[in-house]
C-alpha cells in the first residue's frame, strides 16, 4: 500500500489498494472484476489468494493458517534457484 500511495499516486484517502479492497470487501472486488472479464477473461481472472480469501470472507491482513504457510527463505542461506 505504501508503494502505491507514495510511488504510483494511489489516492491516500483510500489507504492503498489492499486496504481499499478490504474495506470494499473481497467478494465485491471479484464481482467488479467479473464485470470486466468479458473484455479479457485471463487478465481479469482473480488470483488464487484473492478467490480463497473472498470465499472465506477473509481480508488481506489475516495471516494464513499454519498449515497453509510456506517457508520463507533466509538471508542466512544461499538461494540460487535450486542450485
Amino acid at each position: 500500500d505504501i508503494v502505491y500511495i507514495n510511488g504510483y499516486g494511489f489516492p491516500i484517502w483510500r489507504g492503498g489498494p489492499m486496504f481499499y479492497a478490504n474495506q470494499l470487501g473481497l467478494e465485491e472486488v471479484i464481482k467488479k472484476m467479473d464485470i470486466f472479464s468479458d473484455l479479457d477473461k485471463e487478465f481479469w481472472k482473480p488470483a488464487p489468494l484473492l478467490q480463497k480469501l473472498a470465499d472465506q470472507s477473509a481480508t488481506f491482513g489475516e495471516a494464513p493458517a499454519v498449515e497453509d504457510r510456506t517457508e520463507l527463505l533466509s538471508f542466512k542461506e544461499a538461494n540460487m534457484g535450486g542450485v
